[in-house]
């Protein structure tokens, strides 16, 4: 199946400082809210089959939050986002957006009001997969964006909501279901991720502030 590309609306690159800061922001928040799975090696559970998954679709009728999903994945590696039917037990991914290489998805919309388990999932040919996965509640509309990325060998990813360009911080209430060695932590055992961007600590024992960005860390963020 081939790739989705993002929509020239969806691409604007900031050059505000107010953009500058929320590049910051979002280069902040995903290296604070994610936890590295070490070689994109194969999570625990069964990943969904990204070529055989429907697509994701919101009921008619229902309140709905904007998703924005941005990934630095090189070419020939390609991600994929999910929604999954059953939030809590993480069952029935549904396709909301793939990427790879220069191409990023479209803007999706999700169901708000309702918990929401979304899965940032990296293909490396032939066969090696690594996968992060995140529960939260979309507020009806909001802008969330889903960044992730692969660095030496790890993948991570984080749930940002960007409805403020230039207060960008991590989404409200959302949950790391799948820390290292497991695969769907029950909501009260999930890890929530970082207050802000200058909660500093340490992820499976690497320390994750990190400070640096560049102007097209958010690109697609800020509409023109």
């Amino acid at each position: 199946m081939p790739l989705a590309p993002g929509r020239a609306s969806d691409a604007l690159a900031p050059t505000t400082s107010a953009a500058r800061r929320a590049g910051a922001a979002a280069r902040g928040a995903l290296a604070a809210g994610v936890t590295l799975l070490a070689g994109c090696a194969a999570p625990p559970q069964a990943p969904p089959a990204p070529d055989a998954a429907a697509a994701y679709t919101v009921p008619a009728g229902a309140p709905t939050a904007r998703l924005l999903m941005r990934a630095t994945v090189a070419a020939p590696d390609r991600f994929v986002v999910f929604a999954l039917d059953d939030a809590v037990l993480c069952k029935g991914p549904k396709v909301v957006g793939r990427g790879g290489g220069n191409q990023q998805p479209a803007a999706a919309v999700l169901a708000a009001g309702v918990l929401t388990t979304l899965d940032f999932m990296v293909i490396k040919p032939p066969r090696q997969t690594c996968l992060v996965r995140w529960s939260f509640t979309p507020v009806a509309g909001r802008t969330y964006a889903l960044q992730g990325g692969v660095s030496a060998g790890n993948c991570g990813a984080v749930v940002l909501d960007a409805t403020l360009p230039d207060q960008v911080k991590p989404a409200e209430g959302a949950l790391r279901r799948n820390p290292t060695g497991q695969s769907c932590l029950p909501l009260d055992k999930s890890t929530p991720a970082p207050r802000s961007m200058l909660e500093g600590g340490q992820v499976d024992g690497e320390a994750v502030l990190n400070p640096a960005a560049t102007t097209a860390d958010l690109e697609g963020l800020i509409r023109p």
